[in-house]
């Protein structure tokens, strides 16, 4: 029997890819390690709109399973994006502008303060890398895997 691949055209983590976002990511780190544990970090309602966002173009089914989850948490309406306020629908756009360009020419949300820009850059970035990587590497859920 043959099986179908749910990942088929999705876009996936290539050595290309890496060379095009890592390096970027790298430089980003210090703002990345600030928005999850600095206080006064970005919201995270802010951060998972991004995330979603991301996701919502590369179609990783694994991070929006997740992310969903974690969105819910923070109280994201998931379910309902009208029901985002405007700047989580900022930064979910950005998320999409995100996975849409290369690294660094999608720009952050205006009225943020710089720290919180770079914040959402830099998990935005460490999204779209997740999301490559789940569509290369992880089977959707009741796929099985061959033998071995």
């Amino acid at each position: 029997p043959t099986s179908v691949d749910p990942n088929a055209g999705r876009p996936r983590l290539t050595i290309s890819t890496l060379r095009r976002w890592l390096p970027p990511l790298a430089k980003r780190i210090p703002p990345l390690v600030s928005a999850y544990l600095v206080p006064g970090r970005v919201s995270p309602r802010l951060r998972e709109a991004t995330m979603l966002g991301v996701t919502s173009v590369n179609r990783c089914a694994a991070c929006a399973r997740v992310h969903e989850r974690w969105a819910r948490t923070v109280g994201l309406p998931v379910g309902d994006p009208l029901g985002f306020t405007t700047d989580e629908a900022a930064a979910y756009r950005f998320g999409q502008s995100l996975a849409s360009m290369a690294p660094g020419a999608a720009r952050p949300p205006v009225g943020l303060g710089a720290r919180h820009r770079a914040e959402l850059e830099a998990v935005g970035m460490l999204m779209e890398l997740a999301n490559l990587a789940g569509n290369r590497f992880l089977a959707a859920p009741g796929r099985e895997r061959g033998p071995g």
